[in-house]
């Protein structure tokens, strides 16, 4: 690189190109310059060829979108050392187009396979009809509406209303937190729903989370200790809080379980032996609700001491 190449010049505007922009469009030139500036050379080639493909192919086409998607997706879950801290944040605010469109593309590529999105291409939804879908979680009824859309030509105004109309219909009271779940059909579906995810947390634990080398847990343990600051330090409260109230939660269940299923246990065997001494089970179920309230009493403590 010549001595007196500045990097950054291709991003930048003239100071009296930069003076005839509104108050507004200003400091969202310097936002996006400021945050340009903090990429690493990486991060700052992968914004380029997210900026080059944006210019050869057609915006109204899914394959764009989705393909955007994707390596967004790919650069939120490259590790700390290839683009740096935060890139995705630092994408948005460099990008011209805004957040809007680059959480959307994330969405949209976390959301479907690719299987999925060949499917979705093949019925000829619209960009427009498919980031009103997105905010339909469960698959089962976002597949339902993405074939009415084909089959009864539905126009996006006209879906928007179907999704709101749902979403009011399942809407939770107003002090209740996070979106309404909707209850499974059958008991034996609701415990199938249970084991999927809590096995899909302990899987997402054991690879991302807590693993060796690059897990999140590993990295902090890593970590200089000069890197440490006040948003790591209240973000790593909130997740102990958050993991106490877990286990808290999970503990009361399996012992809830654990009662229930000595209910079931007689059902099926009436004949069971009904002198069995259960009193060391007893005891030990006595130990776990004991074990769990003190973990949500530690957990309360602490929430209370960051409010």
């Amino acid at each position: 690189m010549a001595k007196n190449e500045n990097p950054l010049a291709k991003y930048e505007k003239t100071t009296e190109a930069v003076e005839q922009l509104s108050a507004e469009a200003q400091e969202l030139y310097h936002a996006k310059i400021d945050a340009i500036r903090s990429m690493n050379e990486d991060l700052r080639q992968q914004y380029d060829e997210m900026l080059d493909t944006a210019e050869v192919q057609f915006k109204e086409t899914l394959d764009f979108y989705y393909a955007l998607g994707n390596k967004l997706s790919s650069i939120e879950t490259s590790n700390e050392e290839t683009y740096g801290p935060a890139p995705i944040d630092k994408l948005v605010a460099a990008w011209s187009i805004g957040e809007s469109l680059i959480y959307k593309c994330l969405d949209f590529a976390q959301q479907y396979t690719q299987s999925e999105f060949d499917a979705l291409r093949e019925i000829g939804i619209s960009w427009t009809h498919t980031t009103t879908l997105l905010a339909i979680h469960d698959k089962t009824v976002r597949e339902e509406l993405q074939q009415r859309v084909g089959q009864e030509n539905l126009s996006t105004r006209e879906l928007g209303k179907l999704v709101k109309d749902m979403n009011t219909a399942n809407q939770r009271p107003a002090n209740s937190p996070g979106r309404a779940y909707q209850q499974p059909r059958t008991i034996a579906a609701g415990l199938d729903q249970m084991t999927t995810v809590c096995e899909k947390w302990e899987r997402q634990n054991a690879s991302v989370w807590a693993g060796e080398d690059d897990s999140v847990l590993a990295s902090l343990e890593a970590m200089p200790t000069e890197e440490y600051g006040d948003q790591i330090a209240e973000k790593l409260d909130q997740v102990i809080i958050t993991m106490e109230r877990l286990a808290a939660l999970a503990t009361a269940n399996a012992s809830r379980g654990n009662r229930i299923r000595e209910t079931v246990n007689a059902a099926l065997d009436p004949q069971a032996d009904d002198e069995e001494d259960n009193s060391t089970e007893t005891t030990e179920t006595t130990d776990e609700m004991q074990e769990a309230t003190s973990v949500a009493r530690r957990a309360l403590r602490r929430a209370r001491r960051n409010q």
